[in-house]
């Protein structure tokens, strides 16, 4: 199965909002608070294409979106300094899709997204129990950072 990693266009808009939705019912299962907010997603993919200060990057295959990353520039004070990085807001690989190297490529793309940005990290944070998809970072090099508030942890990748 070849599928591609590209960045998400205008075109691919009504796509993204399906996947995106499906992802909501995802992450249900770890906090059901985080319901489908029509508002919301739809801000989320219109930043993400709008390119200003977020960008989607999907999997497709043919027609199909088999997932999808939104990364975040953003910059914070340390110590006097300006420390640029990227934040991991949403991965989700559709369920048929996984174990196939989707999320890797993914991640991927994220790193070269971080290194032309010229950002130090890449930061997600993931929730407690999900598991599964802390493992996936841990093997991305991630490394725990903190726990936060409302089940979730924070985890960074440094980049050299």
């Amino acid at each position: 199965m070849e599928f591609i990693v590209r960045q998400a266009r205008f075109e691919d808009y009504e796509r993204l909002k399906v996947i995106y939705n499906d992802f909501i019912e995802d992450m249900n299962q770890y906090d059901p608070t985080d319901c489908n907010m029509d508002d919301e997603i739809n801000n989320w993919i219109t930043n993400g294409l709008n390119k200003k200060k977020s960008v989607i990057y999907i999997a497709e295959l043919d027609e199909d979106i088999l997932g999808f990353i939104r990364l975040q520039n953003k910059e914070r004070l340390e110590e006097n300094k300006t420390i640029r990085y990227i934040k991991l807001s949403d991965l989700f690989v559709a369920p048929m899709f996984r174990k196939i190297g989707v999320a890797s490529s993914l991640i991927n793309q994220a790193y070269m997204f971080a290194r032309e940005n010229h950002s130090t990290e890449i930061v997600l944070n993931v929730y407690e129990t999900n598991t599964k998809a802390k493992d996936f970072y841990v093997k991305q090099d991630f490394k725990f950072h903190e726990t936060l508030t409302l089940n979730r942890v924070r985890m960074i990748r440094e980049l050299k």
